[in-house]
This record gives structure tokens, C-alpha cells and sequence, in this order.
């Protein structure tokens, strides 16, 4: 999934992929690039939701305020709205032009 969006990010020719270290059970990367998850759907949320406010950060200290969100999982992120940072668009994550299954 990283490689996808980093040839995403480079084809477009801009971009900024914000990695953020999960410590927790819930999701951890492969070493194919997948993201798997061993909690159930809404435990695994909290760790998400307070995710999204430390990289809503990083965003607005680049000085981001409209972004094209590289996501196959599309959802409404509201702590990105608190920094001032509005998703104008989600776009699937690609491998070999086909989107990423988790």
C-alpha cells in the first residue's frame, strides 16, 4: 500500500505521505505493503480518530489547507476540519493500477 501511494505521489508530481508509527494491536504493515487489523472495527477506531489529530498536525505545519487524500477506505475525518484543512477529494491507492485490498 505504501508503494502504491508513493508512485502515486510521484506520478502526480507533489505530495506528502505522513507515516504515523502504530504502537498499539490495532493495524500494522506487512511486509508486502498491506495494512492488516487484529482489533475488532470499533476498538480500532479510538487509536484512528486520535491518529488523525497528530497527522492533521504535521498537514497544517506544511501549511496544507485543501487536500486530495490518497485513501480506499473513503470516510469523513473531522479532525482534519479542526486545523483547517479540508479533503476536496479521496482517491484509491492503486498497485499495478488496480486498487489495494486490505
Amino acid at each position: 500500500m505504501i508503494s502504491g501511494s508513493l508512485r502515486q505521489i510521484a506520478d502526480e508530481g507533489m505530495g506528502v505521505l505522513v507515516y504515523l508509527h502504530q504502537t498499539g494491536l490495532g493495524f500494522h504493515l506487512r511486509p508486502d505493503g498491506r495494512m492488516t487489523s487484529h482489533d475488532h472495527e470499533a476498538d480500532a477506531q479510538r487509536p484512528l480518530q486520535h491518529e488523525s489529530g497528530i497527522g492533521a498536525q504535521i498537514l497544517s505545519d506544511l501549511g496544507l489547507h485543501t487536500i486530495r487524500l490518497l485513501t480506499n477506505h473513503p470516510r469523513k475525518i473531522v479532525a482534519l476540519e479542526g486545523f483547517g484543512i479540508e479533503i476536496v477529494n479521496q482517491v484509491p491507492v492503486l498497485q499495478d493500477g488496480r486498487p489495494v485490498e486490505r
